[in-house]
């Protein structure tokens, strides 16, 4: 679908902010903003690209931070954007470069937020994952929910790479999902990104089960009988046989 049909601008403020987090996202951050022009404000949150895709955002009229965090945490780094961007809009609406907000999730979120009670905090979103131009629709859950759409002050961010919502208020759903095109740099770094999650939850698993040793109780998959692992083995456990697996999943099994 042409861009122009996007881009068509609410003649009213959207009281939205977007924040996209990048990372040598240069072939994908034009496609990103061009569907965002009907926010009120746009900040492109870098972790430290050595590409275009800066200069691209800027181009654009994108207001462009950098942070770059010693160890990359996707909760860390949202929770970064809601506490130093600076953005005065009422809702902040997080993309990442690899998505599209398509014209009929715009015209739904700005429903869905124009009706929200005083008590709601957040927003959670749908994807549709698109490889080679079609959506995978049985190789991944359809709708996955994940937490995107905040009202500002009243939520923020927990849980490390796949994050989550920390809030008191309220949490809605918008049902008209987003576009995902998640091979879009290619599997070898598709491959580095979740290497990157194994490696975080590797970690995560690691402290759990010292703290619980230390507390003297008796981790849950040792209760399962499951074997003492090293840190770097939990890695290429959950990381490179999933992910290996899943690309191929991705790969063999596309409905058209």
């Amino acid at each position: 679908m042409p861009v122009s049909q996007y881009s068509a601008k609410p003649a009213d403020r959207s009281n939205v902010a977007a924040v996209v987090l990048t990372l040598n996202e240069e072939h994908n951050i034009r496609r990103c903003l061009d569907h965002l022009s009907w926010v009120d404000e746009i900040v492109v949150l870098d972790s430290g690209s050595y590409d275009r895709t800066c200069e691209i955002a800027r181009a654009i009229g994108a207001s462009v931070i950098i942070n770059k965090p010693d160890k990359f945490i996707i909760s860390d780094q949202r929770n970064w954007a809601i506490d130093n961007a600076g953005v005065l809009s009422e809702w902040i609406l997080f993309v990442d470069a690899d998505e599209v907000v398509t014209v009929e999730l715009r015209d739904a979120l700005l429903s869905a937020i124009s009706s929200a009670p005083s008590d709601l905090a957040a927003f959670r979103l749908c994807p549709k994952f698109i490889f080679m131009g079609r959506w995978l629709r049985h190789v991944l859950d359809f709708p996955a929910w994940h937490d995107r759409l905040l009202r500002r002050g009243a939520a923020r961010y927990g849980g490390g790479v796949w994050e989550h919502f920390e809030t008191n208020g309220k949490i809605g759903y918008i049902k008209e999902p987003y576009l995902h095109y998640g091979l879009s740099n290619g599997i070898s770094e598709w491959l580095c990104k979740h290497q990157r999650y194994a490696k975080w939850k590797a970690e995560t698993i690691s402290v759990s089960r010292d703290t619980a040793e230390q507390d003297g109780l008796k981790p849950a998959y040792l209760k399962l009988g499951w074997p003492k692992r090293s840190i770097h083995d939990l890695q290429e456990r959950c990381g490179t046989r999933l992910g290996v697996f899943s690309t191929i999943m991705r790969f063999s099994i596309i409905t058209y």
